[in-house]
């Protein structure tokens, strides 16, 4: 009687250890588990393009014109129209350059340009735009005003004119950076939010847009195609696509 009851104490240990042993190896399981899913999720998200973000806002998109001319003496000729004072030296030059209607309208008298000659080793800058007229041929041209060189100019060196001139004022604008495009069409990559037991993931999403105008820095969209809510890329340290998981640069201060 004795030695059944030592046989079922033992085999109670034996049944209480084995379920220890059990429960010991399901916790070094599931913290194996948690481990590995935590070091592939921080690798995952090492291998995340990191990114900068933006919004649409208004503004007017600004370009470089750009016309060829040439340079001449200034001095007193009855052809050229132009007044000149008798504090002007021989030395001074004047610049002439022909433009297309469209460039006229884009410029006035009194504006500051510069002037490029040499492939640019030449730079005269900060000059003034004497006067924009029409030719008697029907033509337009810009003559700037008589300017000093420090470098020596000859006659008839030809140039280039350089001036600012705004297209237009638009509503939607964005960084030209935050533009992609694909053999068909441009598009900005939005930022969309969703909630896992991790956190909040960022997503990149494709938005198709219609590029109206743009220079070296911004580009407007067509009116519509973002909201003021809406947020996008303009910046991210490894190739971004549709679909991509990101992260903000910021996040990790």
């Amino acid at each position: 009687m004795r030695k059944k009851k030592v046989k079922k104490k033992m085999e109670k240990t034996q049944a209480a250890s084995s379920r220890q042993k059990a429960a010991k190896a399901l916790v070094a399981f599931l913290f194996g588990m948690l481990f590995f899913t935590l070091l592939s999720r921080g690798i995952y998200a090492y291998r995340m393009p990191r990114i900068a973000v933006g919004q649409a806002s208004p503004r007017s998109i600004s370009h470089t014109i750009s016309v060829e001319g040439a340079v001449e003496e200034a001095k007193r000729e009855a052809e050229t129209g132009l007044a000149q004072s008798d504090s002007q030296s021989s030395g001074s030059w004047i610049f002439r350059a022909p433009l297309t209607r469209e460039q006229a309208d884009l410029v006035k008298d009194g504006d500051t340009v510069s002037l490029r000659f040499r492939d640019g080793k030449v730079t005269e800058d900060g000059c003034s735009i004497l006067q924009v007229r029409e030719t008697e041929n029907g033509e337009f041209e810009a003559v700037v005003a008589p300017f000093e060189s420090k470098s020596r100019l000859s006659r008839g060196e030809t140039g280039v004119m350089e001036f600012m001139a705004e297209s237009g004022w638009y509503e939607c604008c964005v960084p030209l950076s935050a533009v992609y495009s694909d053999l068909e069409k441009n598009y900005v990559l939005l930022i969309r939010e969703t909630e896992t037991i991790f956190g909040t993931e960022l997503s990149a999403v494709r938005r198709d847009v219609a590029v109206i105008d743009q220079n070296e820095s911004f580009a407007a969209l067509k009116d519509g195609t973002l909201s003021a809510q809406d947020t996008f890329i303009v910046y991210a340290n490894k190739t971004a696509q549709p679909g991509d998981k990101v992260r903000l640069l910021e996040d990790e201060d």
